[in-house]
């Protein structure tokens, strides 16, 4: 029988804890800072992705998203859509869209947004969208929690980042965070180049989705 990650991760931790410590130290106390070494990952580093599929209907204007979206990498429109979403995470931005009398004159999306777990788009679409979709890919918090037998959410790329950060957070020893810091940054820094350019935005046609 093979050994998981999460199993693995947790003998190199317990290794690595003072012989002193590690009677003080149980497999809850682990698998709690892993746990929250993982859900660090994924808010500051960027380390879990995943897609959302927005299925347009007319009038409509709100679409509840996965509870662990918290930040859309990339939007890709249908074809049918003549003018690509503008996105923002303003919310005063947003009320002005929503105000302005121009934008709601339209009778496609132009705007769009995300607030509480709700892709926003406005004005709403008229019934030539209607079952059109809307492809976003986010970043995720992940929402299962890491047991034995039940592996990390994120990439294997990432072990060593909840093992040497875990490391710290039960030894304080800091040559582990240094070793965390080091090593996320080097992972994620792709992914943090691209969010700093903000939302990307695509075209696809109808049958191009893949779902």
């Amino acid at each position: 029988m093979s050994i998981g990650r999460v199993d693995i991760i947790m003998q190199k931790v317990l290794q690595s804890v003072p012989d002193g410590q590690k009677r003080k130290t149980t497999r809850f106390d682990i698998l709690n800072e892993m746990n929250a070494v993982q859900s660090e990952l994924c808010q500051m580093y960027l380390a879990l992705k995943g897609e959302e599929k927005i299925t347009l209907s007319t009038g409509k204007t709100d679409y509840p998203l996965s509870v662990n979206s918290f930040r859309i990498k990339e939007i890709i429109e249908p074809a049918e859509m003549t003018y690509p979403l503008e996105f923002t995470h303003e919310s005063e931005q947003w009320k002005e869209w929503v105000r302005d009398t121009s934008i709601q004159a339209e009778t496609q999306p132009l705007k769009a947004t995300i607030w509480n777990h709700v892709f926003k788009i406005t004005p709403a679409p008229a019934a030539d969208l209607a079952g059109k979709s809307i492809q976003l890919w986010c970043y995720l918090l992940p929402v299962i929690i890491m047991e034995p037998g039940i592996d990390p959410e994120v990439d294997s790329k990432w072990d060593d980042c909840i093992e040497w950060e875990t490391i710290f957070r039960l030894t304080k020893d800091k040559k582990y965070r240094i070793m965390y810091l080091n090593k996320a940054n080097e992972l994620s820094i792709k992914e943090l180049k691209e969010a700093t350019k903000g939302v990307l935005r695509h075209r696809h046609s109808s049958d191009d989705l893949g779902f």
